[in-house]
Formats: C-alpha cells, structure tokens, sequence
C-alpha cells in the first residue's frame, strides 16, 4: 500500500540573513549622518527664529528710547528688535541702493543712508524700498531729507552673508548699488566711523520708503517643514539598507502569505 503524503504541508520557515555589502554600507554611514545633521539644523533653526520672533514681539511694545547722547559703544550694546527714537541730520550725498529686493513682487532696492545723530554716534538708516526702473541703467531717484529731523526706528544688526561682496566697486558713484552693506564698507567708503548695528526706520517718521519690514526671512514652520524631509530621507535610506543587506522582503512575503492561507 503506497505510503501519503500532505498535500498542504507547511513550508520551512527562513531564517533571518544579514550579508553586509560593503559599498552600500560605506554609501549609507557616509549619507545618513548628514541628513540627520541636516534634519537637527533646521529644527534648530526654527527655535532660533521663534525665539525671534518673540523678542521681536515684545521689543516692539515698548516706548521707544532715545539714542542722543550714546556713544558708538552703548548704541551697539543695544538689543536687537529694540525701538529708538533718534534726533540727526541725514547725510544726502552718500546713498546706497541694496540690489535685490522685492516687494509684492515687484523687483527693486532698499535705501540706507548715513544719519548723524545728534551728540551720538553716525549709524546707517535703512528708508526702506523703493521700485527699481525697467533698464538696470535707470536708478530711482530719492528726494533728500533736509534739515535737522526726529526719527522713530527698530535697531537691528544686518544680516551678512559671506557669499555676497561687500567690497568696493571703483569709481565711487553715488548712489552705489550693492549686494550688502556692513558698517566697515560703510566706512570704506565715506571715510567716516559707524556703529556696527543699523536703523530700520518706521513707517511715519520723516524720509521713510516703503517699509514692510520682514522679522525673519525664513519662517520657523518652513524650517520645521525642511526639517521633516531630511528625516525623511534619513529614514528612506535606512529602509533601504535594511531591505538591500538583509531578507527581510523575503520574511515579510512569507509572513503575509501564512496570513492568508
């Protein structure tokens, strides 16, 4: 009599492998670090610029303080977001036009100018934007604010991007378009001394543009949101070491089919 056999016999569970490749393992401790380091920056990032946008906030509800009388020392002591009220002079002859600014999409400058204030140090005032023209060759022109004036203005220290030259373009022409202005290549420039931190005027005081202020380029949930993608690809790439160097497809395959049997 023939001996029977299952028909459904149960199949022999595999095991679990792992088979290090070595590129892919070089591949994935080089990237994967980096994309968490990535991932860390932006979140810091975004704590970074909530905890300005606070200061901002609360800066900005306070009376302003007058500056007349500080020195170079005191004024750039001075907190950052901090409104000030300033008595000075503006200096109409030396201009610079920042290049690439924009305002409700419109291309176009912002324009600093030298302030001397009154028994105080000269810093730099930021008008505000104003349009540029359809040729590059076509500068605004801006009319001057005479006579002695009272300014109301936010302290802030510019931002500088050590990608963008701050260095001198000759001849002197005025007004001069740059990319960034710091108080050295202010200096430079004139011949004179500033403070290292410069006025961002408001919107009513006398010789303000179009101002608008931005507090911080980058908004903290944007930065939040970079952060994400890093992580993201930090665990894509980890899944994929996983599945390349191991059978684990295999297991999870078996694992399913068992389930449905």
């Amino acid at each position: 009599m023939p001996s029977s056999s299952p028909i459904n016999s149960p199949a022999k569970k595999e095991a679990f492998k792992f088979a290090i490749n070595g590129k892919l393992t070089v591949l994935t401790l080089l990237v994967l670090p980096l994309l968490l380091a990535l991932g860390f920056w932006q979140l810091e990032r975004a704590t970074q610029k909530r905890e300005m946008l606070v200061e901002f906030k609360r800066q900005q509800t306070l009376p302003p303080q007058s500056v007349n009388q500080l020195s170079v020392a005191e004024f750039n002591n001075l907190a950052d977001y901090q409104r000030i009220s300033a008595e000075g002079v503006f200096d109409n002859e030396h201009l610079w036009l920042i290049d690439n600014k924009t305002r409700a999409g419109q291309v176009g400058y912002e324009l600093v100018q030298p302030f001397k204030i009154i028994d105080g140090p000269q810093v730099l005032v930021n008008r505000g934007w104003v349009k540029a023209g359809r040729l590059r060759s076509e500068l605004p022109t801006v009319a001057p604010v005479e006579g002695r004036v009272t300014l109301f203005a936010t302290v802030r220290l510019p931002l500088n991007n050590r990608m963008l030259s701050s260095e001198l373009s000759l001849p002197l022409n005025w007004p001069m378009v740059v990319l960034q202005l710091d108080a050295g290549a202010a200096g430079q420039a004139t011949g004179q001394g500033f403070a290292n931190k410069q006025l961002y005027i408001d919107a009513e005081s006398q010789g303000a543009l179009v101002t608008g202020w931005k507090t911080v380029n980058i908004q903290p949930e944007k930065h939040t949101g970079y952060a994400v993608q890093w992580f993201t690809m930090a665990f894509a790439i980890t899944l994929w070491f996983c599945f390349a160097s191991t059978n684990l497809a295999t297991l999870i395959r078996q694992i399913r089919n068992t389930h449905e049997q």
